[in-house]
């Protein structure tokens, strides 16, 4: 089923969810008391973050991303940023 403009916020927020759960798997931490412990954040703040993503603070982001190494397009994506955009700075970058 194609993607609608109107759900954009929705699908970046599931696309982001996908990125921690890849990340989980590719880093062996498949509980949120594994994740906790790599973290470094509280069992109740990583369950809390995997439930409600809206709620994560830029710290809590930043350990997200040093540890399960997610997807910058899909966290670019979440954080607001258009496809668009995350494309021209990447292909910038690669340059």
């Amino acid at each position: 089923m194609p993607r609608i403009r109107q759900n954009a916020a929705e699908y970046a927020k599931k696309d982001f969810l996908l990125a921690i759960r890849r990340g989980q798997a590719e880093k062996d931490l498949m509980t949120i008391a594994e994740i906790s412990r790599a973290t470094g954040l509280s069992y109740s703040i990583v369950r809390r973050d995997l439930i409600e993503p809206d709620t994560i603070t830029l710290g809590e982001l930043r350990e997200f991303v040093k540890y399960l190494g997610l997807d910058l397009a899909a966290v670019a994506k979440f954080l607001g940023y258009p496809t668009r955009e995350i494309r021209e700075t990447v292909e910038e970058a690669l340059k």
